[in-house]
């Protein structure tokens, strides 16, 4: 009877031994397929509720514009800083006014960050042949106290280096010019010879001056289109937040 228990317990311990390197080896097994999974996860960014993200982003092209004090503006000028980007025109009666409104909220909304993550924004024209210096200046003077930090405005009177801007940007304007006598175009009012349209989208630039997200408007059920508030401090948010993760 001695040994015959003395046998059992040597059986109960190699079974019990058995047992702990099989989930030893099970929990061996788990780990691995986690690490090889992980790298993928951490690649995949949030969603946007209101836009989407350039993977990777998108650098931008050399540049020359000039702002609204006329100083030149180049890809340098948008390093070190984030930057969210709106364009129109000045003598825009309506959807830019409202987007202006809502950007300097906006921005105010977004002092909680700290510093280095808070946003310049740029008002960049599509209508340079009336918007001048002075008028844009003008504009950018109005709409600026409405904004807790910078805004700026730009313009190009070079139509290459508009053209070659807006196509990178994939900005959506047209102007028709009824009247070929533009001398009658003046920066001052509206013509009835003069009109313009243009799209509605805002471009975010990360601080290596690389276009990191665009940021889309809310249509609603009558089709019109506006920037809510709450989506574009979200999605800002989430942008800087991953950020933040990945570095």
């Amino acid at each position: 009877m001695h040994t015959d228990d003395t046998q059992t317990k040597v059986l109960a311990l190699a079974v019990k031994s058995r047992l702990g390197l099989v989930s030893a080896l099970i929990a061996l097994a788990l780990f691995g397929l986690l690490a090889l999974l992980a790298p993928a996860t951490t690649n995949i960014k949030p969603r946007l509720a209101q836009g989407y993200w350039l993977q990777p982003p998108k650098p931008l092209p050399d540049l020359s514009l000039t702002d609204h004090n006329g100083l030149k503006f180049n890809k340098t000028s948008l390093m070190g800083n984030w930057h969210i980007l709106a364009y129109g025109y000045t003598s825009c009666p309506d959807v830019c006014p409202t987007t202006m409104l809502t950007l300097g909220a906006l921005s105010k909304k977004l002092r909680n960050l700290d510093a280095l993550k808070q946003p310049d924004f740029i008002f960049y024209t599509v209508d340079p042949l009336r918007d001048t210096e002075a008028r844009l200046s003008d504009y950018v003077h109005f709409f600026e106290q409405g904004f807790g930090t910078k805004l700026m405005g730009l313009r190009t009177a070079d139509i290459n280096q508009q053209l070659s801007f807006e196509h990178f940007l994939g900005i959506k304007s047209s102007i028709e010019i009824k009247d070929i006598n533009t001398q009658n175009i003046t920066s001052t009012g509206f013509n009835d010879q003069y009109s313009v349209s243009h799209g509605m989208t805002l471009y975010v630039i990360n601080p290596k001056a690389e276009l990191s997200a665009v940021l889309m408007p809310t249509t609603n059920a009558l089709g019109t289109s506006s920037f809510n508030l709450e989506t574009l401090y979200q999605d800002f948010k989430t942008i800087i937040d991953a950020l933040s993760i990945t570095q």
